[in-house]
């Protein structure tokens, strides 16, 4: 593409409207929490999912690619990478079996789209980290606290609140939109504003006496975030709320002395690991040339026709079109060569046969019939392509007679095409051929 990093890719291809910013003078590192962001771009289109021709939901994919787009044509970083979780149990399991215990399965259309992530990121040539026995916060706390020591400018993307505890006025929260909404900077202001403390640390405090439902950390029963906030703004700490405990009244005091273990408990658990080990080279987060070839193969699998068009031009089509141009052009040859014989120098007019083009209802059920007399049958599929996962059907041919065929065209709309290929399920099934 003559092109030198991906951001520029993007400038180039005017993906989006935004003018080229400057060169930063501290480089920018985007750490991206890709479960998180994930789950937020499939069920932000949980009313419309989005699914290909062949009914593979895209949903998902397609969020995310959308939204790491946008944060390059936006922010122009010099360095990012994307950490997810593992299904290795973690620290918190260890000292808390219930952690997380209750949550439901990932739902089986948004797990099918777990490989397709790892290859836009690769195809992106965005480091992907994953630590087992660690879950990506920790990595991405770890990362932005060595990445704030070596004099960048970090930036986690997460819709999450617990990083709050992270920010610091060189590490930040670039939280994205819902639904095409602004982009949220969250900075060490923000984060005092939010929460109405004093210092940073004190989300702990704030996040442990509250717990969090969605990740089954207790906190104390019957206090949420408004009576939190009161009491860490008077006792500054979980700790100190315990030693001064009666000074409280009422339900309140039995609350905080029945349950003052589970509270530091919950802060234990809520509180991202920054001491991961791991062996990354933050210089080897730099934005590079993206992997043209395979993104773009990509899209064409995905259909993303708007983006494809967008990033690498007009001439761009998805497997869709691409599936109806190699469509028309294979019915064309199959018209002509159907059957051929491999002998030299002979054409159609050549040889004795008789072939025969099965395109209407009554004809495909007297094929059917003639075929369950048989007790031998050759037949092929005629598809778009090789790749299972991509082709789609054009027609069927069948022989069971020397010199004498029979080609089923199977209609173009996907609907139509099952329907074609199921009337012949008595074939299919039949034992005795």
């Amino acid at each position: 593409m003559g092109v030198s990093t991906l951001s520029e890719a993007l400038q180039e291809k005017d993906l989006f409207d935004a003018a080229e910013e400057a060169t930063p003078k501290k480089p920018r590192l985007y750490l991206l929490d890709g479960m998180a962001l994930f789950y937020r771009a499939h069920f932000a289109m949980v009313r419309s999912h989005r699914y290909t021709s062949g009914g593979v939901c895209t949903s998902g994919i397609f969020g995310m690619t959308g939204a790491v787009f946008d944060l390059i044509k936006r922010e122009n970083p010099t360095h990012m990478a994307v950490a997810f979780d593992t299904e290795h149990p973690t620290e918190r399991h260890r000292i808390f079996p219930e952690y997380k215990a209750q949550r439901d399965a990932m739902p089986e259309d948004m797990a099918a789209q777990k490989p397709l992530l790892d290859r836009l990121f690769q195809a992106m040539k965005i480091p992907i980290l994953r630590n087992p026995g660690y879950e990506a916060d920790d990595v991405i706390g770890t990362l932005a606290g060595q990445a704030d020591a070596a004099g960048f400018e970090t930036w986690m993307v997460t819709p999450d609140k617990d990083y709050h505890q992270l920010v610091t006025s060189s590490v930040k929260i670039y939280k994205p939109g819902r639904k095409g909404g602004e982009v949220e900077l969250i900075g060490v202001p923000e984060v005092l504003e939010r929460w109405q403390i004093e210092r940073v640390d004190q989300v702990l405090d704030i996040l442990g006496l509250m717990g969090d439902a969605s990740d089954n950390i207790p906190g104390i029963s019957g206090i949420g975030e408004k009576t939190a906030q009161k009491l860490i703004a008077k006792y500054n700490t979980i700790e100190n709320l315990i030693e001064h405990a009666s000074e409280l009244k009422g339900k309140q005091r039995e609350r905080v002395e029945q349950n003052s273990e589970m509270a530091l408990l919950s802060k234990r658990l809520v509180r991202i690991q920054t001491d991961v080990p791991h062996e990354y080279d933050l210089s080897s987060f730099s934005i590079g040339d993206p992997v043209t070839d395979e993104l773009k193969s990509l899209f064409m699998e995905l259909e993303f026709d708007t983006l494809g068009k967008r990033y690498f031009g007009k001439t761009f089509s998805s497997a869709t079109q691409r599936a109806n141009v190699v469509r028309e052009k294979r019915e064309a040859e199959i018209q002509t060569s159907l059957f051929d014989e491999p002998a030299e120098e002979q054409t159609i007019d050549d040889v004795n046969v008789q072939y025969e083009i099965v395109k209407t209802a009554a004809q495909r059920k007297k094929l059917i019939t003639q075929l369950l007399k048989q007790s031998e049958v050759c037949f092929d599929t005629e598809t778009t392509g090789l790749d299972a996962r991509t082709a789609r059907p054009i027609g069927l041919a069948f022989s069971f007679e020397a010199r004498r065929g029979h080609y089923v065209v199977v209609p173009e709309e996907p609907d139509k095409a099952q329907a074609v290929i199921a009337e012949f399920e008595p074939f299919w099934s039949a034992d005795n051929i």
